[in-house]
């Protein structure tokens, strides 16, 4: 599990415990201030997370690489923003550049150590405007939005070319997709009624009321609320209540048979929680 410590402003650095271990120690992996925000790894090998190093400084794609030197080191150094990389295997990832109404999607292919701009077309040379992107083993999906034209929203994934799957999962009302090998988890709707659903690649399936999809290997954690945030577990049949207290549960990651979370127990700073689904 890799996270970001707050320290004070402009001082934030990423940590990292190996939960295989009995004893997850925690390791600091970055020393050079400044802030940080969204880290996402595989393993304890390759992380990514963006970062500005004053508080009007512009965000900037840093990378962590166990077998390189130095091991940490920034990706991205133009004068537009650079945000939300998505880690996919082997050391590729997606990310999203610019600014408001201007974004592109961005993919870095490592194997080749090449860069790609897979978004179609965006502002301003068209009308399109795109959010931020989920990567997996060579894809990336990710919802576009015609600001000035007449066809709404898309949702459009890429895996060496650029396919509409907007039909397919209904994607005119989809948030935050997170996509596992073809298959995308995400949410669906809007307010109090958003519900996650499941696309296999054939058809789409309603798992129940929730927030915050993560996916992997046709199973779900998610975000629930019954008057404080919990988390929730789908294990391809049942739905599982991972946590029900009076305290509030974000921010869930599923790996494996792997959920962490992020919590506040009464008294408390935000605490790191972990649970095997399988125990």
């Amino acid at each position: 599990v890799v996270w970001i410590h707050f320290n004070v402003e402009d001082e934030d650095e990423i940590y990292i415990a190996n939960l295989e271990s009995a004893f997850p120690a925690l390791t600091r992996l970055t020393d050079n201030g400044g802030e940080k925000e969204h880290p996402n790894n595989h393993g304890s090998e390759r992380i990514v997370w963006e970062g500005r190093m004053t508080y009007l400084g512009g965000w900037e794609i840093w990378l962590y690489n166990k077998y390189t030197t130095p091991r940490f080191a920034q990706f991205t150094d133009n004068d537009v923003t650079d945000r939300y990389a998505d880690l996919s295997s082997a050391g590729s990832f997606a990310w999203l550049q610019g600014n408001t109404m201007f974004e592109e999607v961005h993919y870095w292919y490592e194997p080749g150590h090449s860069e790609s701009v897979i978004s179609n077309d965006c502002c301003p040379t068209s009308n399109w405007s795109n959010e931020i992107p989920s990567a997996d083993d060579g894809a990336v999906v990710w919802r576009s939005y015609d600001r000035v034209g007449s066809e709404g929203f898309k949702v459009l994934l890429w895996d060496g070319a650029l396919t509409d799957i907007t039909d397919d999962i209904e994607g005119h009302m989809t948030y935050r997709h997170s996509l596992y090998a073809g298959t995308i988890a995400y949410e669906y709707g809007g307010g109090g009624s958003t519900v996650i659903k499941y696309w296999d690649g054939a058809t789409v399936q309603e798992i129940g009321p929730g927030f915050n999809a993560s996916l992997h290997d046709g199973k779900i954690a998610y975000e629930y609320w019954d008057g404080d945030w919990e988390i929730r577990y789908w294990d391809g049949v049942t739905i599982h209540e991972i946590t029900d207290n009076d305290y509030n549960d974000t921010q869930c990651s599923l790996h494996g048979s792997i959920i962490v979370w992020v919590g506040r127990p009464p008294g408390s700073t935000d605490q790191i929680f972990w649970c095997d689904v399988t125990e």
